[in-house]
Order: structure tokens, then sequence, then C-alpha cells
């Protein structure tokens, strides 16, 4: 599995979100590549800025993406939401947690959909924090296809009104399939086997191994060079080198990956 973290937490996933491939390519289409745009678009006031902008782990510049291998207890349980605490002591729900430390929170069943599909500035956003409920040791999974997927309901009613919105909400569509639905997992601390007596119930998840730590500038740098590779005139108006934080350079990445019109929201212009 993949993730990613500021390099101070290390490579093991303790109280950390990780990813398969397709759930961390997602990850970074849906939370983090679009952070130039929308964190700095002057017509939205900080209050209303999209998730990603409060997510600390998409904005440390010592980023890393970390490969590792883990023997898990197969018995999943429900995904939870695993962020950094801000320096008011927040996650970026408003919910408790240590500032510059990782918390984990598991949502009630019947709102891990509304939580987890506020897509961007949308005035009919669901009210933070949504009700937690208590996590289990086992390792949490969520399939990215059944919530972001082209065929999620609630995904596609959801309007998306600039076009960094409109592309991380369409990111799913292009990445997501029945046969590679995307996999995002938690593993909470509680549940390694290093910190218990074995047999115990609470042992579900140990390292096998780390097997790679990429710096997140060169990860990302490489994914944007790849891109222009493949679609050259979708960057014709950027600049020569590489720039992950320029605007024209995010802009023709997504255009690029998803396609033309796709900054766009869907439901308006068939209503238009």
């Amino acid at each position: 599995m993949y993730h990613v973290n500021p390099l101070r937490f290390g490579p093991v996933p303790r109280n950390t979100d990780a990813a398969d491939v397709v759930g961390d390519i997602f990850f970074d289409m849906f939370e983090v590549l679009s952070v130039p745009l929308a964190c700095a678009d002057p017509t939205i006031p900080a209050s209303k800025k999209p998730f990603e902008c409060k997510n600390l782990e998409s904005t440390d510049p010592t980023d890393v993406l970390n490969k590792v291998t883990l023997d898990v207890d197969s018995r999943y349980s429900g995904y939870a939401m695993c962020n950094i605490g801000s320096v008011n002591g927040t996650d970026p729900m408003g919910r408790p947690c240590t500032p510059g430390g990782y918390c984990c929170y598991c949502s009630a069943p019947h709102e891990q959909a509304t939580e987890q599909l506020t897509i961007g500035y949308a005035p009919s956003a669901a009210p933070y924090p949504p009700s937690s409920a208590p996590c289990n040791a086992t390792v949490g999974l969520e399939t990215l296809y059944n919530k972001w997927g082209p065929e999620s309901e609630e995904k596609n009613q959801q309007p998306c009104f600039k076009d960094y919105d409109c592309w991380t909400k369409r990111s799913g569509d292009k990445l997501l399939t029945k046969d590679s639905p995307g996999l995002w997992y938690s593993v909470l601390e509680y549940g390694d086997c290093d910190e218990h007596p074995e047999p115990s119930p609470n042992c579900t998840w140990r390292v096998h191994s780390v097997d790679k730590i990429v710096n997140g500038t060169c990860h990302t740098g490489s994914f944007f060079g790849a891109v222009r590779k493949a679609a050259p005139e979708a960057f014709a108006n950027c600049s020569k080198t590489v720039n992950t934080t320029d605007p024209c350079w995010v802009r023709g990445f997504y255009e690029a990956v998803l396609g033309p019109g796709r900054a766009q929201d869907r439901q308006r212009t068939d209503a238009g």
C-alpha cells in the first residue's frame, strides 16, 4: 500500500490513511494537485476554502510517498479519516486533534457518505463536524468506486462551482472502475501487533516491509512530466520547465488527463 505523510512521521502508517495504486492516484487528483488553484483562489473566503486547503498532509513541503507492505487481518472495518491537527488543536473537520499530530475519527454509518462526498466550495455542503463513532482495531477499508465512481448518484448530484472543483469531482469518473475500484485503508496504531502480546484480538496488522520512500515534490514532478510527454499540447502556453504550483501547469494537467470540457458542471451544462 501507499501513503503520503510529512517525513518526520516515518514510513510506517500508524494512525494514517493509505491506499492501493489506484486509490493513491485518486488521492493526488482529488486532494493534492489542485491545491495551487483551490487554496489561492481570491474569490473564496478562507472559511469556505475546500477541504484540501486545511489538510496538512496535502500541503506540507516535507511530504514523502511511502510504499509499504503490511500483513493484515482481512476482517476490515469502516474507514477512519486520519488527519494532522492544526495549531488550533483541531483536524480539518473541526474535531479535537493534538497540534502537529495524527488523529483518526470514524463516522457514524449514516453520515459516512455525507462526510466524504462534500466537494469543494458548495453552499449546500453538510455541516461539519459529522457525528463520530468508535473505531475498531481492524484496518478500515473504503471502496472508492462506490462514492466517487461515474455511477455515484450522490456525487453526481453535488454541483461544482469552480474548474478545480469540477476536475476533482470528475477524477473518479476517469480513474475508478468496477474492476479497479480504488481502495483507501485506515491503519490505526492500536491494531499494530507490535503493541500487543500475542495472541490478542487487537493484533490486526504488522509491517512486512518498507519498500520505497520517494520525495513528494519529486513524485509530483515526475507525474506532471509524464503527462506533458503524452499530451504536450495541453501545456503549450506554460513555462518550459515543469512547475507543479503554476496554475497553467495545473490546469494543463487536469485537461490532459480528464479531457476538454471537464471544467464545467455537467448538471448546469445539461440544464442550460
